[in-house]
């Protein structure tokens, strides 16, 4: 005898996930978009900065850091789109901020985060700061 009982509905199946697991948290997107979007808005409102382009420059800069801890002036004005003397301006105010420490080597300016650059950024990065 042929089963009688109606197929279920994707839609109606799709529904009831949705509806047992509204009360979840969404998921952080960790895509470098999404985390270069919430440094931007961290360092914005540290250095008390609502600019658009400014913050996306910060962040840039920011995330440069992380993914490689030594950056020359040069390489941060690539990463953020600037010139390595612009650059250099931006990583001076996040010197001031006590997110950045800058060594010299020979004729050349290193930075790298410090060590509390790296505690406060990473929470931001992973969208978990309060």
């Amino acid at each position: 005898m042929p089963d009688s009982s109606p197929s279920p509905s994707p839609v109606l199946e799709q529904f009831a996930h949705r509806i047992a697991t509204r009360d979840e948290v969404p998921p952080v997107l960790l895509t470098p978009e999404a985390i270069q979007e919430r440094l931007g808005d961290a360092l914005g409102a540290r250095l008390g900065t609502k600019d658009p382009r400014r913050r996306r420059t910060l962040a840039r800069i920011a995330y440069a850091l992380m993914a490689e801890r030594w950056q020359t002036n040069a390489q941060l004005g690539a990463a953020a789109g600037l010139t390595a003397q612009a650059a250099q301006r931006v990583a001076d105010n996040l010197v001031r901020e006590g997110l950045l420490e800058v060594y010299r080597e020979k004729n050349t300016r290193v930075q790298c985060l410090s060590r509390a650059g790296e505690d406060w950024l990473l929470p931001h990065a992973q969208g978990t700061a309060t």
